[in-house]
């Protein structure tokens, strides 16, 4: 680790993984998406900064905080529970190598639940605070503590990833006022749930070292990357069915990579393609939803990102690359 002072400053931001926020919050927009196209509002989804539907902007701003704040505490506290495998797999090196004291981290993590709540409350979106505490509860503590401990279980892992994309879909609709049915979300968490599967590849040795028992170790690499193919075919699939395109062309364009990386028993071919699906189903919620402030938060984040790491460890990340 290396950097000056003024990368270092920005070491309490990045250590809640901001990269790995935007998925999350590409799946509370797709839940946006959804609620928006329900049947009451499919004549009107494009006007509905006009049709009373809307959100006043600082509402949402506030609101965004409370999201991020709880997204960033989640992925704190797995960074905590995993400074042993983080360590061995030579990732996340401001937990793992003990960049940021204890007391720190504890402090931040104070921090964030409070503004969780405070923002919560100010942004007057106090009826998702039921459901925030669920998505803490089950992705925060039961994924990586107590004796339940997902995290380290194949299925475990499975049922987190699928009730947390679930969850994330929920908190959009819920913004809306929308409970949309299954049929609709299903192609989503098909995409969701088969990224994060792929995602365990890179952390296999550090997993088996600790006695994970995760997706990517007990099936194997070929398994895991027959899962991810399968997936995203079908999430391409069952979108054409519903008429989806958002999800549609995402999981169409990547799925020929996504199967000859397991055609060819490439690893690093399957995780580019995950980055590249990732990227371009963020690109297709944006648009979609008619949110151009995402896709401008994406478009500053990246460099900005590239030039903290860059600065601060000399990594060329985050990175379309293995």
């Amino acid at each position: 680790m290396r950097g000056g002072r003024l990368a270092r400053f920005f070491d309490s931001f990045f250590v809640l993984r901001p990269t790995l926020i935007f998925p999350l919050w590409t799946m509370t927009l797709a839940g946006c998406w959804l609620a928006l196209r329900a049947p009451n509002h499919w004549l009107q989804w494009s006007g509905f900064l006009q049709s009373g539907r809307g959100i006043a902007s600082w509402r949402w701003l506030l609101l965004s905080i409370s999201i991020t704040s709880m997204y960033g505490l989640i992925y704190l506290l797995n960074q905590i529970k995993d400074i042993k495998t983080d360590s061995i797999n030579e990732k996340l090196f401001l937990v793992a190598e003990g960049a940021l004291s204890r007391r720190h981290l504890i402090i931040e993590a104070g921090i964030l639940t409070l503004a969780v709540a405070v923002f919560l409350f100010l942004s007057r979106f106090t009826h998702l605070g039921l459901l925030a505490l669920s998505i803490f509860v089950i992705i925060g503590i039961l994924y990586n503590f107590t004796p339940l401990a997902l995290a380290g279980k194949p299925w475990g892992g499975l049922t987190a990833y699928l009730i947390g994309g679930w969850m994330a879909l929920q908190l959009g609709e819920m913004i809306y006022g929308e409970s949309i049915s299954l049929r609709w979300e299903i192609p989503y968490l098909i995409a969701f749930v088969s990224s994060c599967i792929v995602t365990n590849l890179p952390d296999k040795p550090g997993d088996m070292s600790d006695g994970k028992m995760t997706f990517a170790v007990v099936h194997s690499e070929r398994g895991t990357l027959i899962v991810g193919a399968a997936g995203f075919f079908l999430a391409a699939v069952v979108g054409v069915f519903n008429r989806d395109w958002v999800i549609v062309l995402p999981a169409a364009m990547t799925t020929p990579g996504m199967l000859a990386a397991y055609l060819k028993q490439n690893v690093e071919l399957s995780i580019r393609v995950n980055k590249w699906a990732i990227f371009l189903l963020s690109v297709s919620v944006g648009a979609a939803f008619g949110f151009p402030v995402y896709l401008i938060i994406i478009g500053l984040y990246y460099p900005f990102a590239r030039w903290y790491h860059r600065n601060r460890f000399g990594m060329a990340y985050p990175s379309f690359r293995c």
